[in-house]
């Protein structure tokens, strides 16, 4: 029994070690197919094929002696097949609705991010040297120049691969983490953006709320006043809308359904509250004012539209706003007249010296 039961553990562990083995070949054999799939091995081929053409079969009707000839021949014929080539790819991504920069990105980290790809490109180099070797392509300075320029290529992209993995598997750098992040696509965005701003010749016009300071109109003037500007008069919910994204004005305007209505900002009328005098001259925080009934009081107006463009003086008649946010109390107006008389009357006003002998003590 027991000699029954160790030939059966043997032939289990004998299968289990054939899968293992079989498995692991197989990741081989995956491995090693990915490796030539991604050498992009098929230029060698377009390589080889065009040089076949341009040197033996094009060197035989101009002869041999014309080298330089057929070498400018096989470089013109090469650059030509990588503009179709480039040509392709542009419309192929353009067709397909791709962002031809971030799939050119996308791409190029696809690459860095491949375990192979450096495996992947010492095979093309070794196979690309072994093709010169074999057609004896000249290794002087009558080398095609396409020839050079592979070279310089397939090298770039040999060491960058190189110094890449070496910093992302021993230094745990990784160079292209924001690239993978996309976080370089708000800088294209912004890039983009501003290529559409210099091409539209004139931005949308936004609606919005805009006063009419003056309170020179009644119900009825106010709505001519907004049909002046191709507007009409705020909705409450309009007049809502522009106070929640920091609008105020301390004066009454026209609004629709014979409403009269102000902004006033939290902020600014808390600043107005360690003054008694102009504590309540701009109202609560919120919208100020409701329905009169009366239509022919007068007010300033509230209408809905196109801003019009601000005037030299309205932007001057902002910035003094600025120096004096608050409107002035009757008091305060009065004794601006008074000290606007006597401004204009200095000549009434007699300046005493500081005594008999000097004008003044400085």
């Amino acid at each position: 029994m027991n000699k029954v039961n160790t030939q059966e553990s043997f032939a289990e562990s004998n299968t289990e070690s054939n899968t293992d083995t079989s498995s692991s070949n197989t990741e081989v054999v995956q491995v090693v197919e990915k490796i030539f799939k991604n050498a992009n091995l098929y230029i060698l081929a377009i390589f080889l094929l065009v040089y076949l053409v341009i040197f033996i079969g094009f060197g035989m009707y101009i002869g041999q002696n014309q080298e330089k000839t057929i070498r400018n021949t096989f470089d013109f014929v090469m650059f030509g097949l990588l503009f179709i080539y480039i040509v392709y790819l542009y419309y192929q991504e353009k067709r397909s609705g791709n962002d031809i920069v971030n799939s050119g990105l996308s791409n190029f980290v696809e690459l860095y991010d491949d375990d192979l790809a450096l495996f992947s490109t010492m095979l093309f180099v070794v196979c690309f040297y072994l093709l010169l070797f074999l057609l004896r392509v000249p290794g002087n300075e009558n080398k095609p120049v396409s020839v050079f320029l592979i070279e310089g290529v397939t090298w770039l992209i040999l060491a960058t691969l190189a110094i890449h993995n070496l910093l992302k598997y021993f230094f745990n750098i990784d160079l292209l983490k924001n690239l993978r992040e996309n976080d370089y696509q708000q800088y294209l965005d912004n890039v983009m953006n501003g290529d559409e701003e210099k091409i539209e010749e004139e931005p949308e016009e936004t609606p919005e709320v805009f006063n009419i300071s003056n309170n020179l109109y009644n119900y009825e003037d106010a709505q001519a006043v907004c049909k002046t500007f191709d507007s009409r008069l705020a909705t409450y919910d309009e007049i809502e809308s522009a106070y929640n994204n920091g609008a105020e004005w301390c004066t009454y305007g026209w609004s629709a359904d014979q409403l009269a209505l102000f902004p006033t900002q939290k902020e600014s009328w808390k600043k107005r509250q360690g003054n008694c005098k102009t504590k309540n001259s701009c109202g609560r925080p919120g919208i100020n004012g409701g329905y009169f009934r009366n239509p022919n009081i007068k007010f300033g107006v509230n209408c809905y539209g196109v801003k019009p463009v601000a005037k030299k003086s309205d932007l001057q008649w902002m910035e003094t706003k600025k120096m004096q946010p608050f409107p002035r109390t009757r008091d305060q107006r009065r004794m601006d007249d008074k000290v606007e008389y006597w401004k204009n009357n200095l000549d009434k006003i007699i300046v005493n010296s500081f005594n008999k002998d000097k004008w003044s003590r400085f």
